[in-house]
C-alpha cells in the first residue's frame, strides 16, 4: 500500500513540474497558447476559402438569348457543381439580366459520375416553369451551359425530386444526359439598349475584348453552345463593320458571323449576328 502511494505521489509530482514549466510532454506548448508568441499563427477553425470565378449563363432583359455572366464567389466545402447550381438558382448579378431557372425552384444535389452531372431539382423547377419553346431551351441550356463551364463535366442528367422526366414543359426531351452542343443555328436577336450599355462599359476602358471580333466569338459563342477549348480563326473583317470566325466543335465546322451594331470602327464594339453550319 505504501508502495502505491508513493508511485502515485511521484506522478503527481512530475505533472506539476511539466504544467508549472508550461510545457506538455516532448516539450510542446499547450494548444490554447500557440499563437501567443508572435511567430506561429493561430489556426483558425474555419479557414476562410478561396475566391473562384464561375460563369453562369442567364438571359437578358427582353429574353432573346442567352447572355455569360462571370462571377467571383467563395467556393467552401461544397463542389464547384453545387456552387455554381446555387449561384444560377439566385439569380443575376446584373439587374439588366433576368434569370433563367424558375423562382422557388430547389437544389435537392448534385452528383458528378464519370463526367455526367446528376442534378437533382425540387418540383419547382417543373410546376413553376412559365412554358414555351423558347423559355424551356434557355432554362435546359442555361444549366448544361453553366456546369459544362467545367472540364470535369461532360453532361447533364435531370431529375426531379429524384426521377427522371421526359421533359421540362413539353418541347424538349430531358431523358438522357446532355451535352454541350450549338444547336440553335441562325440569326441570333439582340438588345439594343443592353449594347448600349455594353457600349458605354467599353467607353469607359472596361471589356475591352469586345472590340474585337474573334475574341467576341470565343467568348459570347459560349452562350450558343461553343467552348473556349474550341479552335476558332478569324476568316475576314471587313471595313463595313462585318466579320467571319471560322469555329470548330465537337468535329463540326462553323461559320459565326459578326457585326457592329452601332457604329464602324476601332472604338466599337461586335455582337454575333448569325451562325451557320458548314458541311
Amino acid at each position: 500500500m505504501l508502495k502505491k502511494l508513493a508511485i502515485a505521489g511521484l506522478v503527481l509530482t512530475l505533472m506539476a513540474g511539466l504544467l508549472g514549466c508550461d510545457l506538455w510532454p516532448g516539450g510542446l506548448q499547450r494548444p490554447e497558447e500557440v499563437g501567443e508568441q508572435g511567430d506561429t499563427p493561430p489556426i483558425s477553425p474555419q479557414p476562410p476559402g478561396a475566391e473562384v470565378t464561375i460563369t453562369l449563363y442567364v438571359s437578358d432583359a427582353q429574353s432573346l438569348g442567352l447572355v455569360p455572366e462571370e462571377r467571383v464567389v467563395v467556393q467552401g466545402d461544397e463542389a464547384l457543381e453545387e456552387l455554381i447550381l446555387r449561384e444560377l438558382l439566385a439569380g443575376p448579378a446584373d439587374p439588366d439580366l433576368r434569370r433563367t431557372v424558375p423562382e422557388g425552384t430547389r437544389l435537392i444535389s448534385v452528383d458528378n459520375v464519370d463526367g455526367v452531372a446528376y442534378v437533382n431539382f425540387s418540383r419547382e423547377f417543373v410546376e413553376h416553369h412559365p412554358g414555351g419553346s423558347t423559355g424551356e431551351w434557355m432554362t435546359i441550356d442555361a444549366v448544361v451551359f453553366s456546369l459544362t463551364e467545367l472540364p470535369e463535366v461532360e453532361k447533364v442528367q435531370f431529375l426531379v425530386e429524384g426521377l427522371k422526366v421526359e421533359t421540362l414543359a413539353g418541347h424538349m426531351s430531358i431523358l438522357e444526359p446532355l451535352a454541350r452542343e450549338v444547336s440553335r443555328i441562325g440569326r441570333v436577336m439582340h438588345d439594343l439598349e443592353r449594347l448600349k450599355r455594353v457600349q458605354a462599359r467599353v467607353d469607359a476602358g472596361k471589356e475591352r475584348w469586345r472590340l474585337d471580333p474573334l475574341e467576341v466569338a470565343r467568348r459570347d459563342g459560349r452562350a450558343l453552345g461553343f467552348s473556349l477549348q474550341d479552335s476558332f480563326e478569324l476568316l475576314s473583317r471587313e471595313e463595313e463593320g462585318a466579320a467571319v470566325v471560322k469555329a470548330e466543335h465537337n468535329g463540326r465546322t462553323f461559320h459565326i458571323h459578326l457585326i457592329q451594331p452601332l457604329k464602324r470602327g476601332d472604338d466599337f464594339i461586335w455582337v454575333i449576328d448569325y451562325v451557320e453550319w458548314r458541311r
